[in-house]
Formats: C-alpha cells, sequence, structure tokens
C-alpha cells in the first residue's frame, strides 16, 4: 500500500486506536472518527490481554487506560476447562470468583492452595452461542421456549426449598441481531411476571453468596 494513502478508522475504540497508532507509526496519515468526545469508560465489558497493555504501554497510553479502567473480579476460560494450575493462579491474583465450570446450579466453594475459592457455573447450553451451532437454535422463539423450559424447572425446584441459578450466556453479536433479540425481550418479561425472581451479575451473586453462604472452616 502507498504510504500517500490516507486511512481512516471508524468507531475507533481501544482496537483501532491501537492499530490506528501502528498505521502512523509505519508513516500513514491516519483519521480517526469517533463519536465519544473524550476517551472515558466507554464500551464496558472490553477485556485486555497483557499484550494488548504492552501495546498501549509502547503507545505511552497505559495510564490513562489504567485510570479509567476497572479491575476484574471475576475469570472464566474460552472452553471453561482449568488447567491443573488454573485456579491456584486465579487465587494469587485476586479474583472474588471464577466461572470456569459447568457443574451444577449453584455457586460452590473450593479450597484452592489453603485458601477458600469460590466457584459461580456458567452454561453452554443455556447461552446464545447456540445461535452458531447446526443442531442449536435457529430463531428466537426457539430461544425463548428453551430458556423458558429450563425456568420452569428451575423455579419450580426452587418452590420445594432448594433455588436455582439460571445462568444464561448472552453476546451482542448474537442474540443482539433484529430476527433473534425479540426472544430474549420475551423471556425476560415472561421471567419478570413470575414471582421472586432475582435478576443479578456474576459480582452481585458472589457478594451474596460470600454473606450469606460463606465457606465452612476446614
Amino acid at each position: 500500500m502507498d504510504r500517500k494513502t490516507r486511512i481512516a478508522v471508524v468507531g475507533a475504540g481501544l482496537g483501532g486506536m491501537t492499530v490506528a497508532g501502528f498505521l502512523q507509526r509505519a508513516g500513514f496519515a491516519v483519521t480517526i472518527y469517533e463519536q465519544a468526545p473524550a476517551f472515558s469508560r466507554i464500551g464496558a465489558g472490553t477485556i485486555l490481554s497483557a499484550n494488548v497493555m504492552k501495546v498501549l504501554r509502547r503507545l505511552g497510553l497505559e495510564q490513562m487506560v489504567v485510570d479509567i479502567g476497572i479491575k476484574a473480579n471475576c475469570y472464566i476460560s474460552r472452553a471453561c476447562r482449568p488447567g491443573p494450575n488454573t485456579r491456584r493462579l486465579i487465587v494469587e491474583a485476586g479474583f472474588l470468583y471464577d466461572r470456569d465450570s459447568l457443574a451444577d446450579e449453584l455457586p460452590y466453594w473450593l479450597d484452592v492452595a489453603g485458601k477458600s475459592h469460590l466457584v459461580i457455573p456458567y452454561s453452554y447450553e443455556a447461552n446464545d452461542n447456540r445461535f452458531n451451532e447446526n443442531s442449536g437454535f435457529s430463531t428466537g422463539d426457539e430461544f425463548f421456549t428453551y430458556m423458558r423450559d429450563a425456568f420452569d424447572v428451575l423455579y419450580r425446584e426452587g418452590e420445594k426449598g432448594s433455588p436455582k441459578l439460571l445462568s444464561i450466556g448472552l453476546h451482542d453479536r448474537l442474540i443482539g441481531r433484529p430476527g433473534r433479540c425479540t426472544g430474549l425481550i420475551r423471556l425476560l418479561e415472561y421471567m419478570r411476571g413470575v414471582k421472586g425472581v432475582w435478576f443479578r451479575r456474576g459480582i452481585d451473586i458472589a457478594r451474596h453468596w460470600r454473606e450469606h453462604f460463606p465457606a465452612r472452616a476446614a
């Protein structure tokens, strides 16, 4: 590509800024188009790896990111398959809990290197990633029906004295499609119409569990 070519980066964000910085250092003329008037906490949920932080450090942006960033309280791997040292490293890093488990419908405690560590199970079946699978969801109706049935079963168990956690994995690139989001809207409306349902983030559940169901002393 000719170095005289002008390059536009639209909707930059952190990723776009990094790319633009490298292109500029390589001699290209780069223009960034971004709606945000200032570099601030926008785009919640962006996770920066160690490699990204190294790049931002070289660009002189590390401290700016640190100032507006939020330290993660939770860890989850892509496959939910922790290795032999994963949880030890999680505990050493100071995470409050992890979601690297598909084992249950309730949080539980583990002893990790002599310390109590909280695990809040995740779910790959109650998850909109099944829109990406041939045997998964094809429509918003299918998503709604499956999640509603899962909710009904767990709610009935709760009525019998054993409340459960229904963890639903959502990704804006999947459930956010116009032909799919109606399934989520219907599901939320359905669950909001049922008495005693508690909608909370993972960190809220972790804090609740720590307060009301603390780890037992060894």
